[in-house]
């Protein structure tokens, strides 16, 4: 089954920065134009795909990023669901060793997916987010690894409480956690693909100012990828814009 993929990720309108690091076919996005913009588009019958937020400072954030992507580059897409547990591993060693070096705390979320034969299977930690939506309904394929899910899950906090909650960014799983803190425990999903189905990656700097409803209102009215992945982008910077926004939109 062939897809159509776009890949957006823009400073936004306050950071002077770009943390976030985005993998598109198993190569990471690069080359920004003078808006801060880093985009690409193309077709593909498989790939693997993902979308980091770095975490501490720009420098710092963009790098621990920049190595969770490029643990997963050159990695099949029949074989990520097999070996994406030793990539995140060595990922997080490597993420650990620069916080020795550098003195700082340094991490990143995690967000990806491989696709293959109408197949689809995602991995996330932290709160970058993976979506599936067919017709008009949209799903998560990712779950988020924060405060303010875990009072979700304990009844304590609605999901609309959630989404305003301060401690929706505080992270309880990421990459950046050395071993004896934590046991990193990414959670994984999968979905069978349709031809009209649409797949998509994001750093919170979408899901921070765009509801649930408004992207899948977005993809609905979008019928074309290019102009879809644009509109979710336009969403995110006319709701503030404060942090990175970073997307991947397939469509099948």
């Amino acid at each position: 089954m062939e897809l159509c993929y776009e890949a957006r990720s823009h400073r936004g309108l306050v950071r002077t920065g770009n943390e976030d690091a985005v993998l598109v076919c198993g190569k990471q996005l690069s080359g920004a134009d003078g808006s801060g913009l880093l985009f690409a588009s193309g077709k593909a019958n498989c790939g693997v795909f993902a979308v980091c937020d770095g975490m501490g400072g720009e420098r710092f954030g963009g790098e621990a990023a920049a190595i969770a992507v490029s643990s997963l580059a050159g990695i099949a897409p029949r074989e990520l669901p097999r070996r994406a547990g030793a990539a995140i591993d060595r990922a997080n060693a490597a993420i650990c060793r620069l916080m020795e070096e550098r003195g700082a705390r340094i991490g990143t979320t995690l967000a990806a997916i491989s696709v293959w034969d109408g197949f689809c299977w995602c991995a996330n930690l932290g709160d970058s987010r993976v979506y599936h939506r067919r017709g008009e309904t949209l799903r998560r394929l990712s779950a988020d690894h924060t405060r303010a899910a875990q009072m979700v899950e304990a009844g304590i906090l609605s999901p609309e409480e959630a989404a305003r909650h301060p401690a929706r960014h505080q992270l309880t799983q990421h990459l950046g956690i050395f071993p004896e803190e934590f046991t990193l425990e990414p959670h994984t999903a999968e979905a069978v693909l349709l031809p009209g189905d649409d797949v998509l990656l994001c750093s919170d700097g979408l899901t921070d100012g765009v509801s649930d409803a408004a992207i899948a209102g977005c993809l609905l009215r979008e019928r074309l990828p290019r102009q879809a992945a644009d509109g979710l982008l336009s969403l995110a910077l006319a709701a503030g814009g404060r942090d990175n926004i970073s997307l991947i939109l397939l469509r099948f």
